[in-house]
Order: structure tokens, then sequence, then C-alpha cells
């Protein structure tokens, strides 16, 4: 009920229903617990060469969204994202990457803009499974302590492995100004810093993880970024925030449905007559 109030959200018309020193990008969930896909449906393995390397997290039919570091320098041609399994490795659907969207301004040495929209060549069939996301658009900040969720198949301890089934955790939003003087002034206001709930208790992202969508009340909120070490007590993991991103997202979108609409060899009034029936994104 209050997410409302503090993240007003978009969705695709597409969305069928909603389920509520040194720097390393995140790639692994520690001190979580495994959960069944049916509980984060939006939750994707992003594959390099079918090997899981990130997390993303479903848009609409045809894109799905990460962190910009996850497909950098990597050849399209290797690209992919199982949908719809709790596993990492096994089951679900792959969809092949057709088209990679990086913010223009991202910096592989700070993370400012550390977000990427993928295009999947066979769409996303919704079901109980597979679903699209919700995304945040407000510029409200969410309340210090909040509550937030991270999903993801990344390292369950530092130097370890990949977890096979999908894992989940309980973090809560750490203060920016506290964060930014832990990490010497490079957070900014596109930034989220998120701390374990328990000091004592290590929880948080790693290898792995990267990537991955962190949830306030089964919204967007932001995308796993980058964090030092895994699950340190006094070092945050810090998130993309979508909110700040979210027109820069509904821009490219429509500039890809704006040049199908140039490339069809049909009279536009046609286009206009049918366009509630045709889904481009």
């Amino acid at each position: 009920m209050f997410a409302g109030l503090l993240c007003a959200f978009f969705m695709q018309q597409e969305v069928a229903y909603l389920y509520a020193a040194a720097f390393w990008p995140t790639q692994r969930i520690i001190g979580g617990t495994y959960i069944d896909i049916e509980e984060a449906p939006h939750q994707l393995s992003f594959l390099i060469r079918g090997i899981h390397r990130c997390g993303a997290a479903i848009l609409n039919h045809h894109w799905a969204i990460t962190a910009a570091h996850c497909p950098e320098g990597e050849d399209l041609r290797t690209l992919g994202l199982r949908a719809g399994s709790v596993f990492r490795n096994e089951g679900g659907t792959i969809h092949r990457v057709i088209s990679v969207i990086s913010h223009e301004m991202y910096d592989s040495f700070t993370y400012n803009n550390d977000i990427s929209i993928l295009k999947v060549k066979n769409s996303f069939v919704y079901s109980q499974k597979v679903a699209p996301i919700s995304v945040c658009v407000s510029n409200r900040e969410l309340p210090d302590g909040a509550s937030l969720t991270i999903t993801g198949w990344g390292h369950t301890q530092y130097h370890g492995n990949y977890s096979d089934q999908l894992q989940a955790t309980i973090l809560r939003k750490g203060p920016t100004n506290e964060c930014n003087i832990t990490y010497a002034g490079r957070i900014t206001d596109k930034m989220i810093c998120v701390y374990q709930v328990t000091a004592d208790i290590p929880q948080g992202t790693c290898q792995g993880d990267s990537g991955g969508p962190l949830t306030y009340a089964g919204i967007l909120v932001g995308v796993v970024s980058f964090a030092k070490g895994c699950a340190y007590k006094n070092y945050p993991t810090v998130y993309t925030k979508v909110s700040a991103f979210h027109h820069w997202i509904e821009t490219k979108l429509a500039d890809h449905k704006r040049s199908l609409f140039k490339n069809l060899a049909i009279p536009m009034r046609s286009v206009f007559h049918h366009q509630a029936r045709i889904r481009y994104f």
C-alpha cells in the first residue's frame, strides 16, 4: 500500500499482472534463502556463451534490463537470457539477445550510469514463471531503513561458487551521505546504497548477481552495480537507481518503436488504425 506513495511506477501495456580501495562489479548473494521462480518471475539469468554471468529482469515481451558492465566488451552473438527457471544452468527458455543499448554516459571506472537494456529475438511468453516487473519512476527517495529484496544466483561465499538455485535476501536502504563517505565521494544521486540488516550476519551480493533486480514492495528500484568485496560489513552494495533513468528507458524504447514504424512499407494511416493491436516493443 505504501509503495505507491513512495515509488510511482509504470508498466508496459503488455503487463498481465504484478508480482509484488579495490571495487568489483557485484556478482552473488550471501546470506540468502532459496526461492521459487514464481516468487520472482521477472528474474533472468544473463548468459555469455551459455554460461551464467549476471542477473537481469524482464521489462516487457521483448526487452530486459541489466547493468551496463554485464555486456560490456562482449560479442553480441554470445549473449542470451534464461527465463522461467529457478536454476541458472537448466530449464526455462533461452532468448537470444539481438540488441544491447547501454547508457551513453556509462563510465566503467566509476560505474556511473551503469544501466543497459537488452532486446531479445524470441519474445518472453508470460506465465506464472515469466512476467515483467514494474519500474519505479518516482524521484522521491526511499526512506533510510526501507526493506529491499535482492535475488540472484551469485556466489554464496567469497571466492565460492555460483548458487545453482535462485536465492533472495532482505537488505535495508542506507543513508547516501554515509555511503558517499565510505566510497570516497563516488556516490551520486543516481545510485542507491544498500546495507545488510544485521551487522553480524553477512548478507549481500557478489560475483554473479551484477545487473540483477533490487525491489521494493515488488517494484524495481535498482540493478546491482558494484561493491568493495562481497557483503563486507562496512561497505554497502551500490545499485543503479532505476527511477533516475526511466525517461532514458522510455526514450530508447520509443526510438526503437519509431524506427520500426519508419521501416514499415505500409501507409502510416493504416499503421495508426491497427496500432492498438500491434506491439512493437
